[in-house]
């Protein structure tokens, strides 16, 4: 198949954002299954060397509606089979979002949503059109399932759920770990503590240093806590603010920021840490490639009920969950794992075994049969 795939900054970006990790590792397996992949980019893709062996067409400034007619004006010329647009409004302006209806209209589409609406009526209503105008519709996860069985039933029959992957996998290649953890103050009498993720307000970061604080001059454990990853260059200074909370609760060396690193470097860093913590403030869910990245390394999990059920996210077998927005909750949900070893095997086994069903070439696979569909239409 030939298809067109839709990402305004698809990577290598300035900006790598879920939907940009998504994108990118779903063409890589689609490449590998013997499509030829066109992706539509903006000003955030930086051309480079190692990118994917694969078009990218690059429709620079500000995307509108003249930009939604050269899309479809490439569809129609190279006769492309199927137009994947991987959608979450916050990566689209208002003027191509209200033209977008009218691309999917015109292509064989497939739209794959990430997040459905923001706050206010024209939010919603963009993504009613958006739902109505899809030849097909691919929920990346459960919260897009919920929102289309409550407000949208009607769109049921032609979605298809297909979940996100981790965007960071093992890696099995040798490095100088030992070097890595050096130079993060990392030591063998460390319990290891790891946030992995961008990192912007809502993630809970601040109630993840209190508890911290709680464990480490309450209680006297000796704990390391490596935040990995950057934050959003548009989203003020909230790095610096949590820098500063580290520093008023003396944690001194207790907590490493570490910036956004390598995936060598984070695999090498989930290998050492014995919890991954992910206290998401709008609770955990599968549409968190940070969190799938957690299951990828086998770790024993600690984060927050999910806003809604999700059934393969069983509380004590995948993962535990504190309270939402609770420092005492966290810090004592963590310190259940320090004080038992067997519990945090159990975890670690929950997690390699629940990841199973998010591996790339199932989704991929899955991907390419609603591309199918969406073709013999």
């Amino acid at each position: 198949m030939k298809i067109g795939l839709v990402c305004p900054d698809f990577p290598p970006a300035l900006r790598h954002g879920g939907v940009s990790h998504y994108s990118g590792l779903l063409a890589e397996e689609l490449i590998t299954k013997g499509h030829r992949i066109t992706a539509f980019a903006g000003d955030e893709h930086k051309p480079c060397d190692r990118s994917l062996i694969c078009e990218v067409c690059r429709l620079q400034g500000l995307w509108d509606r003249a930009t939604a007619l050269s899309i479809e004006n490439f569809y129609q010329s190279a006769r492309l089979d199927v137009l994947n647009v991987q959608y979450s409004p916050a990566a689209y302006p208002p003027a191509f979002r209200t033209a977008l209806p009218g691309l999917l209209k015109k292509t064989n589409s497939a739209l794959s949503l990430h997040s459905l609406w923001g706050g206010g009526m024209l939010s919603r209503l963009q993504g009613y059109l958006l739902v109505r105008s899809a030849s097909k519709v691919i929920a990346t996860n459960s919260e897009i399932l919920y929102l289309i069985r409550k407000w949208m039933p009607w769109a049921l029959q032609k979605t298809r759920f297909v979940p996100i992957g981790p965007n960071i996998m093992p890696d099995s290649k040798i490095i100088d770990s030992l070097n890595i953890f050096n130079k993060y103050g990392v030591r063998g009498s460390h319990f290891v503590l790891m946030y992995f993720g961008m990192i912007y307000n809502g993630k809970g970061l601040h109630i993840l240093l209190e508890a911290v604080q709680k464990m480490v001059v309450e209680e006297a454990i000796n704990i390391k806590l490596l935040v990995v990853g950057g934050g959003v260059s548009d989203l003020g200074n909230v790095i610096d603010d949590l820098k500063a909370q580290a520093r008023r609760f003396d944690l001194g060396d207790r907590v490493v920021f570490t910036g956004p690193v390598d995936a060598k470097v984070v695999s090498a860093l989930y290998a050492r840490a014995d919890v991954a913590v992910l206290p998401y403030e709008s609770g955990v869910s599968d549409r968190r490639g940070s969190l799938m990245a957690a299951l990828a390394h086998g770790k024993a999990i600690v984060t927050t009920p999910p806003r809604i059920p999700i059934p393969h996210f069983q509380n004590g077998l995948h993962m535990l969950f504190c309270d939402r927005l609770d420092p005492s909750s966290l810090s004592k949900t963590i310190k259940s794992i320090i004080l038992d070893p067997e519990l945090k095997a159990h975890l670690e086994q929950g997690a390699v075994k629940l990841v199973k069903g998010f591996r790339w070439e199932r989704i991929a696979s899955d991907t390419e049969y609603v591309f199918r569909e969406v073709m013999h239409a």
